[in-house]
């Protein structure tokens, strides 16, 4: 690997008529984890986190940005459902993950979902049996010391889930689902 970061074979690549051709870079949203979440509505605590993710390099850290995913996922997921009030099944959280998926796209499971952008990491929430359970896996790298991440992992958590964290940071700026403005309403009855 070279100092640039690049492998040796990447930056020898040659055109048809001999001359060399360079490699396009890949962008920070998809070397860095989460580089392309919108973080305007997020509370906090969640807003620092995020910009601490965005430094991080997937490729360089692994482990870290595998657990740095899972563990964004669900505080963001959590904020939105306080927000909203909404009620997972359950507590795990393919359930939340669920509960807040239907609430930004009430038709997900349907053959034409109003946010298409969803749909990928709604194939990887449910049991995804092409590459084994992406959730169980980011939860055993949170929580199991035996678990190592591999680097697909958080590079694919952080493909499926910037959409995700992009929809929930939008979300938190609407106010809360049942909640009515009445500054448009003067005199009415």
């Amino acid at each position: 690997i070279l100092a640039s970061g690049a492998t040796t074979e990447q930056k020898k690549t040659r055109s048809e008529d001999g001359s060399r051709t360079r490699q396009p870079k890949p962008r920070k949203s998809e070397t860095h984890l989460y580089h392309g979440v919108q973080r305007t509505h997020m509370p906090d605590r969640l807003r620092n986190m995020l910009k601490e993710c965005r430094q991080l390099e997937i490729a360089v850290s692994p482990e870290t940005a595998s657990v740095m995913a899972r563990v964004m996922v669900e505080a963001a997921v959590d904020a939105l459902i306080d927000h909203q009030s909404l009620e997972p099944k359950g507590k795990q959280l393919t359930d939340k993950l669920a509960a807040v998926m239907r609430h930004l796209d009430p038709l997900l499971d349907s053959k034409k979902p109003t946010r298409p952008d969803l749909t990928g990491t709604w194939a990887a929430v449910r049991t995804d049996t092409a590459n084994g359970h992406f959730v169980r896996d980011l939860h055993n790298c949170v929580h199991s010391y035996e678990f190592t991440a591999a680097p697909e992992m958080a590079k694919r958590a952080n493909a499926l889930f910037t959409p995700l964290l992009n929809a929930i940071n939008t979300g938190l700026g609407n106010p809360p689902t049942g909640v009515v403005s009445t500054s448009n309403q003067k005199g009415q009855a």
